[in-house]
C-alpha cells in the first residue's frame, strides 16, 4: 500500500486494525516509508517480529485501492493466515494496468497542460513533449539497469536542458525555463514532498524528515542538470527569471477558464500515469477544476494571505475526496492525488533549488519561503479535512446514509 501511494498514517492504522482482530494484544510498529518494523504479542504470549523493506514508490491507485479492499476484508473477517498469501495473490492478479501506450499519452497530455499553465508558446509546448517522451525512454532505460536516482536525475535532466538549450540558440525556443521546468514535473517528487510535511504534522516526525531530505536531494540533482545544461548556452539564455514566467490576470474570465481547463487537462493526464480507472478518472480530474476554482477565487479575494490560500484550497480537495469516497467505496486517496495537482508546488522547489546552485540569496529566500508555506498550508488542509470527515461520519444522520448507499 505504501509503495502504491497511501499515507503512512492510514497504513499503520491497517496494520494495528488488522492485528487487534486477529487477537494481538501488544503491538510494536515502527514505520518509515522506506521500512516497516512490527514486534507482537499474542494472547497466549507467543511473540515474533519481522522488517520488512518497502518499495520505491509507484503511485498506482488501481493497485491501492484493490490492496485497502483486502486489508479491510481480513481485518474484518480474519480468514486463516495460511490463507492470507493466497489472498494477495488473487489480489493483485485482478488488477489492472494501463497500457505502456496510455501511460506514454498520460505524460503528454500533462506536460502539454503544464508548459501552456506556465506561460509557454506553441514551440515551447512541442519541445517540452520532445523532452517528455525523451524522459520516458529514459525511465525505461534506468529501470532496467537500476541507477542510483541522483545519477538518473541529474542525466535526464542535463540531457532535456541541452536539447531547450539548442533549440533556444537557434531561436525555436522563446522561452528555456518554460521548456525545462514543465519537464522537471516529471522527476520532481511531488507527492512524496506533500506527505512528509504531513508526517512531520501528523506526528511521524522522522518519516517526514527522512523524506523531506530525500526531496531536497533529488530536486538539487534536478536543478544541477538543467544548471549544467545552461552553462552550456549561458550566452543564449538569460539567468533573469523575474521575466520567464509573466503574471496572470485572474480576474480576467477568460484566463481563469483556461487555468481551469488546462488543470482539468494536468490531473486527467497524471491519472492516467497513476493508473486510474478509465470509469473514474474524470471525477478525479474535474475534482482538480473545483480546487483551481476555489483557489483563483481566493486568491482574487485575499492576494495578500497566501497561507489560507492553499489551506482552504486544500481542504477543498481533501474534502472533494471524502464525499466522493462515499458514494464511490474507495480510499480517499485514490482521488485525492489528481485533485491535488494544481497546489503542488513544484515550480517553487525548482526556483529555489536554482538559488542554490546559482548562489542566488535573494531568489532562493524568496522562494523557499513561498514554498514552505504552500507544502505547511497543504499538509493542514488535508489534517483539517480528514477531521473534520471523521467526526461527520459519526452523525447519525450520516451512518444511516452510507447504510443506504451500500
Amino acid at each position: 500500500m505504501l509503495s502504491c501511494g497511501a499515507n503512512l498514517e492510514r497504513v499503520n492504522l491497517t496494520i494495528e486494525s488488522i492485528c487487534k482482530h486477529y487477537g494481538i494484544t501488544d503491538i510494536g510498529l515502527h514505520s518509515l516509508s522506506v521500512m516497516i518494523s512490527l514486534s507482537i504479542t499474542d494472547q497466549y504470549g507467543n511473540s515474533a517480529s519481522k522488517i520488512v523493506k518497502v518499495p520505491s514508490l509507484s503511485l498506482n491507485m488501481e493497485k491501492l485501492k484493490e490492496l485497502s479492499a483486502l486489508a479491510k476484508k481480513v481485518a474484518h473477517e480474519t480468514p486463516n493466515v495460511k490463507c492470507l498469501d493466497s489472498l494477495l495473490d488473487e489480489t493483485l492478479n485482478k488488477v489492472k494496468i494501463h497500457p505502456n501506450y496510455v501511460i506514454y499519452l498520460g505524460y503528454l497530455i500533462a506536460m502539454m497542460a503544464l508548459a501552456r499553465l506556465f506561460g509557454g508558446s506553441w514551440q515551447d509546448i512541442i519541445v517540452a513533449l520532445l523532452n517528455t517522451a525523451l524522459l520516458v525512454g529514459l525511465k525505461l532505460l534506468f529501470s532496467k539497469i537500476t541507477l542510483n536516482r541522483v545519477i538518473t536525475n541529474f542525466f535526464s535532466m542535463f540531457s532535456v536542458g541541452v536539447i531547450a538549450g539548442l533549440l533556444c540558440k537557434v531561436g525555436f525556443v522563446q522561452n528555456f525555463y518554460v521548456v525545462v521546468l514543465t519537464n522537471a514535473f516529471f522527476l520532481i517528487p511531488g507527492i512524496p514532498m506533500i506527505n512528509s510535511v504531513r508526517s512531520m504534522i501528523c506526528g511521524n516526525e522522522m518519516n517526514g524528515l527522512v523524506e523531506l531530505f530525500k526531496v531536497i536531494i533529488e530536486s538539487l540533482t534536478i536543478v544541477a542538470g538543467v544548471a549544467a545544461s545552461y552553462f552550456l548556452f549561458e550566452n543564449h539564455i538569460s539567468l533573469t527569471l523575474e521575466n520567464a514566467f509573466p503574471p496572470q490576470n485572474l480576474t480576467n474570465i477568460w484566463v481563469s477558464l483556461e487555468l481551469m481547463l488546462l488543470s482539468f487537462l494536468a490531473s486527467f493526464g497524471f491519472g492516467l500515469t497513476f493508473n486510474i480507472n478509465w470509469k473514474e478518472i474524470f471525477y478525479a480530474s474535474f475534482g482538480a477544476v473545483l480546487v483551481r476554482l476555489v483557489y483563483i477565487l481566493l486568491l482574487i479575494g485575499i492576494p495578500q494571505y497566501s497561507f489560507v490560500v492553499v489551506l482552504v484550497s486544500a481542504f477543498s480537495a481533501d474534502l472533494f475526496s471524502e464525499i466522493l469516497v462515499l458514494f464511490k467505496k474507495r480510499p480517499a486517496t485514490y482521488y485525492l492525488y489528481t485533485f491535488v495537482i494544481p497546489l503542488i508546488p513544484g515550480d517553487l522547489v525548482a526556483y529555489s533549488m536554482f538559488g542554490i546552485v546559482w548562489n542566488n540569496g535573494i531568489l532562493f529566500s524568496q522562494n523557499i519561503v513561498e514554498c514552505l508555506t504552500s507544502l505547511l498550508g497543504i499538509s493542514v488542509g488535508f489534517v483539517l479535512a480528514s477531521a473534520v470527515m471523521h467526526y461527520v461520519r459519526k452523525i447519525k444522520i450520516v451512518k444511516e446514509f452510507n447504510k443506504k448507499i451500500k
